[in-house]
């Protein structure tokens, strides 16, 4: 059975991420909470991609607002070393990081800068990418 959405566990049973389908925006969400380990980060990124060609996704909302080391070295290098490039590569369009304000947003490449944006709320995601699908139809 396909599902529009999955739950991501560690090992104390507690969600750390939640990924989420959204038909109506070709969008999926990936919202993370407390703490991720890098293996973690790269589990996630697998079922994304797996998610994205199942779903034939055109956006991904990336929300790191409530996870624990939003801006740490770890996560930037693991975003721009691996995450981006592949999801990207899996079929989207754009790549939408939802970062803290006030939090120091990190590099992208020069080829990242085409397709990576970053957002201060889900909400203002979710409408950028309202106003893309407006163009495209």
């Amino acid at each position: 059975m396909d599902f529009n959405f999955k739950h991501f566990e560690n090992n104390l049973g507690q969600i750390y991420c939640s990924l989420r389908y959204h038909d109506q925006l070709k969008a999926i969400t990936v919202t993370w909470k407390g703490t991720a380990q890098l293996g973690g980060l790269e589990k996630v990124k697998n079922e994304v991609v797996k998610m994205i060609k199942r779903k034939h996704a055109l956006f991904l909302i990336n929300d790191f607002q409530d996870l624990y080391y939003n801006a740490s070295d770890a996560l930037a290098k693991f975003l721009e070393e691996s995450w981006d490039d592949e999801v990207h590569a899996a079929g989207l369009q754009y790549v939408i990081h939802v970062w803290k304000e006030g939090t120091e947003v990190p590099p992208v490449s020069a080829k990242a800068a085409k397709y990576i944006r970053f957002s201060p709320s889900k909400l203002d995601a979710v409408e950028w990418i309202q106003n893309q699908l407006k163009e495209i139809s």
